[in-house]
């Protein structure tokens, strides 16, 4: 059984997909697998996750034939996930060589903790959000106790436990899906590792969903806010913390 499972959700981004799965075959850790889980693709991304699937005996394709959303994608990564912890990764987005090593290290060292997050390292590859085309650079990595008020979280690895706890990946809102799930951690009494390496790599461009579907992002954050604050993200998940 491999130590950690590496969900891909993707959906028509072939070329893009490529890139985020070469970055984790070049991991200095090797005992991972990596599940694809394609989300209705209509273009080349099936074939291409198929074919990767064909030449890469740790590498998975699960498809649904219908898009239902990211969120869903992850949970159907999830259901053919076999290790004892997990990690994300957007297919947009690549790993650092060091990421699985460093944060698997970390869960190791601290294992009362149910989860780990990375530093991040930004480009830019349109003038958005502030920045312009071509620019790179680290962003200021903040502490979990900041969650209340904005994701915190970009690239992370968790336990298997912690996932079940929470009742899977939450599936009520499309873009904010992520933070709903590391704030209920949180409320929940979860203890989330902070650590500075920048080894998550994280793009703003114009097709990216951040960007797209900005309006919503806003409006389900709002929304994940208000839960907080109205006390309804704890689950009282108990003694299922840690390995």
């Amino acid at each position: 059984m491999a130590k950690v499972s590496v969900i891909i959700p993707t959906h028509n981004r072939w070329q893009l997909l490529m890139k985020a799965v070469s970055s984790v075959l070049n991991q200095t850790m090797t005992d991972w697998e990596l599940i694809i889980s394609d989300d209705g693709s209509t273009d080349e991304t099936p074939m291409v996750a198929h074919d990767l699937a064909l030449q890469h005996a740790n590498v998975f394709l699960v498809r649904s034939e219908k898009n239902r959303g990211v969120a869903w994608a992850i949970r159907q990564g999830m259901e053919a996930a076999t290790a004892k912890r997990f990690a994300f990764l957007s297919d947009d987005d690549e790993y650092r060589p060091t990421y699985l090593e460093t944060l698997g290290a970390a869960l190791d060292a601290n294992p009362d903790y149910d989860m780990v997050y990375a530093g991040v390292w930004v480009e830019y590859w349109d003038a958005i959000f502030g920045g312009r085309a071509g620019q790179a650079n680290e962003m200021p990595l903040a502490y979990p106790e900041e969650l209340p008020y904005r994701n915190v979280v970009w690239g992370f690895m968790a336990n298997r436990s912690m996932y079940d706890a929470l009742g899977g990946w939450p599936t009520r809102f499309k873009i904010a899906n992520d933070w709903d799930f590391f704030l209920t951690a949180y409320a929940s009494g979860m203890r989330l590792l902070r650590i500075t390496d920048p080894l998550y790599v994280y793009r703003y461009w114009i097709g990216g969903h951040t960007y797209t579907a900005r309006r919503l992002q806003l409006d389900e954050s709002d929304q994940i806010m208000e839960l907080f604050r109205q006390g309804l993200m704890d689950v009282r998940v108990g003694v299922t913390h840690g390995r």
